[in-house]
């Protein structure tokens, strides 16, 4: 006989691996073993939207130079300067530079820091994984977000509606 606990744990793991395999659309271009460049993750589903983040972050750079290597930022905290300064950095000891950018949407609004976003997508650097994050609004038409769409390794993530949920998890 299992314990109420030991079936919560198990139920837990099955539903996770289930949402995963159901709706990660990230896994496409992690199983294809595209690395670097450009990666625009938009939707409104957060949750799924950080464990790509996570993933791809973890898919360019060991856990020893991360420290090195990753810098996390929120556009609405960053320069322009200090970002193209950060963009610019080579990777340390390793392959490959992490810059994940969250919050992208603010970008859109900055024509700096958007030109800086659209010519860094056109010509990426060799050793840099740039993962831009945001929410676009609801029918928004703002050329920024379509260019991002259609010239980076674009992943949507709209919420899991009810529907594609399994009926044993309701």
């Amino acid at each position: 006989m299992w314990s109420d606990e030991r079936v919560l744990i198990d139920l837990r793991t099955v539903s996770h691996k289930a949402a995963v395999t159901m709706t990660s659309p990230h896994r496409k271009i992690l199983d294809q073993g595209t690395r670097g460049g450009v990666f625009f993750l938009h939707g409104d589903d957060e949750y799924r939207k950080q464990e790509a983040f996570q993933e791809l972050i973890a898919v360019h750079v060991d856990a020893e130079t991360r420290d090195f290597n990753v810098d996390l930022l929120r556009a609405a905290e960053v320069s322009v300067e200090d970002l193209a300064r950060i963009l610019a950095t080579p990777p340390m000891m390793a392959e490959w530079r992490v810059v994940a950018v969250r919050d992208v949407e603010v970008f859109a609004s900055a024509a700096r820091a958007r030109d800086l976003i659209l010519s860094l997508v056109d010509s990426p650097p060799p050793d840099l994984a740039l993962i831009l994050s945001a929410r676009i609004p609801h029918r928004s038409k703002a050329r920024f977000y379509q260019a991002l769409i259609k010239r980076t390794q674009s992943i949507k993530f709209p919420l899991i509606a009810l529907d594609d949920t399994p009926g044993w998890l309701m």
